[in-house]
């Protein structure tokens, strides 16, 4: 699971200062870059997204969802039945209602035909860990999203008010459903331009 994530992450390695931004799982991503190039970043985002603290388990318990949406997921086994499953994906006629229910319905298309499933490879149990010396030096911004299906506004707080060291430096709310950037594209910006100059 590292090794994927240092791959995927190892494009970070600049010569300036960046502002990481990231939405759900890509919140694991904000975290691995702010541990492993803390002093390449001048803040972290976190949209609706994984702030988890550190050593805690990734597996496929963080997919727990509101039971109306955990029923309407389909799994892919690749590695065959007796196996955890490779993929997952929400059915494509519940992902307007899931992720997309205050966007513009020509948004909603384009979302869909772009839908790809979501691998579960990463969830083998290893931990994401991170350090005060290192990712605790980096301010990091929260924004929920308030009318959010996929990750209630409870949940999103829940999940870094569970360890003192992992609350945010900041948190933000925008009135949007778990797709800001279709749903709420211009406030979107809004907060993300005024992170940036407030911490770049």
């Amino acid at each position: 699971m590292t090794l994927c994530i240092k791959i995927y992450n190892d494009p970070v390695v600049m010569d300036m200062q960046v502002v990481l931004v990231g939405h759900d799982l890509g919140g694991l991503s904000v975290t691995y870059g702010l541990e492993n190039y803390h002093q390449k970043v001048s803040v972290g985002v976190y949209i609706a997204a994984m702030m988890l603290p550190s050593g805690f388990p990734l597996t496929l318990e963080l997919f727990e969802l509101d039971p109306v949406v955990g029923s309407h997921i389909e799994y892919t086994f690749g590695d065959g039945l007796h196996a955890m499953p490779t993929s997952l994906i929400v059915m494509e006629k519940m992902q307007p209602q899931v992720f997309y229910h205050l966007c513009p319905s020509e948004d909603v298309v384009l979302a869909s035909l772009l839908s790809k499933p979501v691998p579960l490879k990463m969830l083998d149990g290893s931990c994401i860990e991170w350090t005060k010396e290192k990712y605790g030096t980096v301010p990091k911004v929260y924004i929920k999203t308030m009318n959010d299906k996929v990750l209630p506004p409870d949940a999103q707080e829940e999940a870094f008010l569970c360890d003192p060291t992992c609350v945010p430096s900041k948190v933000r709310e925008i009135d949007s459903d778990h797709s800001p950037f279709f749903s709420k594209p211009a406030e979107l910006v809004q907060h993300l331009e005024e992170i940036a100059s407030t911490y770049a």
